[in-house]
C-alpha cells in the first residue's frame, strides 16, 4: 500500500516590523529613553511637571537661563513664603553625572548664598536622566568630602565659571 502525501503548506510570512503604528509615529521608546531624548528645555520643563505632580511644593518657578545664579528649578514649601525652598538642578546630559559636572554648579550655590542673593536651600538636588555615577554617588554621601573637593576643584572649575563679570576667588 502506497503512502498518499500531501505537500505541506507555505508558513505565512513573519509579521512587517513597520505596522502602520511604526510608520507614524516612528519605534517606541521606553519612557527612560524618550526622557534621553528631550532638550534641556523641555526636561527642566518636565522637571516642574514633576514636582507639581508629587504635590509636595506649593510654589514652584523656573529660573533656568543666562544669569539663573545656577537655579533651574525653585520648590517652595509655602505659596506666599521663600522660605523653606528646595532647589533642583537640571542636567540633561547624555551620560551619568561624575563629580566634574557638578562643581561648578556647586560652586554657584555657596558664592550666590554668601553674597546674599538668596538664602540656603533645605535641599539641593540634581535632576538628571542617567542618573549620579557611582563616583559622584558615594560622594554626595559624604559633605565633609564635597566641601574638600570643591575646595580642590574651585579654580578650575569655579573661579572663571561663576560669573562672567568677575573671576571669584
Amino acid at each position: 500500500m502506497a503512502l498518499k502525501t500531501k505537500p505541506l503548506a507555505k508558513p505565512p510570512p513573519p509579521p512587517s516590523p513597520l505596522t502602520p503604528d511604526a510608520a507614524l509615529l516612528g519605534p517606541r521608546v521606553s519612557p527612560i529613553e524618550h526622557m534621553q531624548l528631550m532638550s534641556s528645555d523641555v526636561w527642566e520643563n518636565i522637571t516642574c511637571d514633576w514636582l507639581y505632580s508629587l504635590g509636595l511644593h506649593a510654589r514652584i518657578e523656573k529660573y533656568a537661563g543666562s544669569g539663573d545664579q545656577g537655579l533651574d528649578v525653585v520648590a517652595f514649601e509655602s505659596a506666599t513664603s521663600d522660605e523653606p525652598w528646595d532647589s533642583y538642578q537640571c542636567k540633561h546630559y547624555d551620560h551619568k553625572l561624575a563629580p566634574g559636572d557638578v562643581w561648578t554648579e556647586l560652586g554657584k550655590l555657596v558664592y550666590y548664598t554668601f553674597h546674599g542673593e538668596y538664602s540656603v536651600p533645605r535641599k539641593h538636588h540634581f535632576v538628571a536622566p542617567h542618573g549620579p555615577g557611582t563616583e559622584l554617588s558615594k560622594l554626595l554621601h559624604k559633605p565633609e568630602r564635597v566641601r574638600d573637593g570643591l575646595l580642590e576643584n574651585w579654580d578650575k572649575k569655579c573661579r572663571a565659571k561663576i560669573t562672567s563679570k568677575q573671576a571669584v576667588q
